[in-house]
């Protein structure tokens, strides 16, 4: 889980998609407590293709 977490690399045998592979991360993370600053600083950067839009105070994402 690591070297996905870090790499973004995963076994597609196990996942079908790049979008499954990260949320596999994120559970695991879930599982373990972390909180979502947590995440974020952990991995702040590391997927900046799969990065959600941030919604801005007009609606409109970033």
């Amino acid at each position: 889980m690591r070297v996905l977490a870090r790499t973004g690399l995963y076994d597609t045998a196990k996942y079908a998609s790049p979008s499954e592979a990260r949320m596999a991360v994120l559970n695991h993370f879930a599982a373990c407590g972390w909180t979502l600053a947590q995440v974020r600083l952990e991995l702040g950067g590391q997927f900046p293709a799969s990065q959600p839009s941030t919604p801005t105070p007009t609606g409109r994402n970033a």
